[in-house]
């Protein structure tokens, strides 16, 4: 019984296809074209934007500063500032 569930996990796995990356991006500059914070910045925060044939994922932190830490006992107002960019 063992031996039969192994290799049916086995052989059905090779018939699943890994999606093949296309690219992965780092972003390095920001142009934002209105506002108080109009103009071309390059002290982006972390973020990638990964490509494959079918899907994509962007995943990055908004604004120009590094959030500030929370502490230790945030108050509920501090919590949601985190969250804006």
């Amino acid at each position: 019984m063992r031996l039969v569930l192994a290799l049916a996990i086995l052989s059905s796995a090779t018939f699943v296809r890994a999606q093949d990356i296309r690219g992965v991006w780092q972003p390095v500059e920001v142009l934002v074209v209105s506002g108080p914070e109009a103009g071309r910045h390059t002290d982006v925060q972390p973020g990638l934007l990964i490509v494959t044939e079918r899907h994509y994922a962007y995943m990055h932190v908004q604004g120009f500063v590094a959030r500030p830490p929370l502490g230790s006992n945030p108050s509920p107002e501090t919590r949601c500032s985190t969250w804006e960019p």
